[in-house]
C-alpha cells in the first residue's frame, strides 16, 4: 500500500470548519449572535471520542475516494471502526446509485449568500 493510512488518520485537524456548521445549526439559527461570541471563546479541548470519530470519518473517506481498499485497513484500525466505516460507506454508495454523478467526497463549499465569511 503506497498510501500511508495511519499518517492520514492521525494528522492534525486542519481547522477548516464552518462557524455555522450543521451540527450547531439549532444554536446559531436560534441565536445568530452566538457565532460572534463563540469566535471570542478559547478553543475547547478535543475529547478522545472526537479524535476517534475523526479517524473513523477519515477512514470512510479513504475507502469512498478509492485511496484504500477496506481490507488494507485490517490490523491498522480497530475492527469495530472498520465495521462502522463500512456501514457508512455502503449506505453512501447505495444512496449514490439513485443519484448518479452526485457523489462528492469531502467537497468544500461555501454559502456566501448566507454568510460572507
Amino acid at each position: 500500500m503506497t498510501f500511508d493510512l495511519l499518517k492520514y488518520l492521525d494528522a492534525p485537524d486542519d481547522g477548516k470548519h464552518s462557524e455555522i456548521g450543521a451540527s450547531s445549526a439549532t444554536r446559531w439559527m436560534e441565536c445568530p449572535g452566538s457565532v460572534a461570541l463563540g469566535a471570542k471563546a478559547p478553543p475547547r479541548p478535543t475529547s478522545k471520542y472526537a479524535v476517534e470519530g475523526t479517524r473513523a470519518h477519515r477512514l470512510a473517506e479513504c475507502i469512498l475516494s478509492g485511496k484504500l481498499e477496506p481490507w488494507d485497513a485490517l490490523g491498522l484500525v480497530p475492527e469495530e471502526m472498520l465495521d462502522g466505516a463500512m456501514v457508512y460507506v455502503e449506505h453512501v454508495l447505495k444512496l449514490s446509485e439513485t443519484r448518479p454523478n452526485t457523489l462528492w467526497i469531502e467537497k468544500e463549499f461555501h454559502l456566501k449568500h448566507l454568510d460572507e465569511r
